[in-house]
């Protein structure tokens, strides 16, 4: 009988949460901007200073997506070479 030997492998998903949290982030402050909570000092300094860098927020969030799913990529290349060479 043959034993086969498998190995786990996932792409890291810090790149996929990063990109989340920077598209949740801006979500929030544009919603923040049509509640009664913009009329807080701090609140709505926040939301001016999130709101004036939403560009870099959008690429930020576009790059890291595109480091993910190059990972992404990576692996499942690497998997096939894998099983490519086991079977032939």
């Amino acid at each position: 009988m043959r034993e086969k030997n498998t190995t786990d492998i996932k792409p890291r998903k810090v790149f996929l949460y990063l990109a989340i949290l920077c598209i949740s982030l801006l979500v929030i402050a544009v919603i923040l901007t049509y509640t009664p909570l913009i009329e807080i000092y701090w609140i709505n300094w926040l939301d001016i200073l999130i709101l004036s860098n939403a560009v870099n927020l959008i690429v930020i969030a576009v790059v890291l997506l595109i480091l993910y799913r190059t990972e992404v990529k990576i692996i499942e290349k690497k998997i096939d070479d894998f099983n490519r060479k086991l079977g032939g």
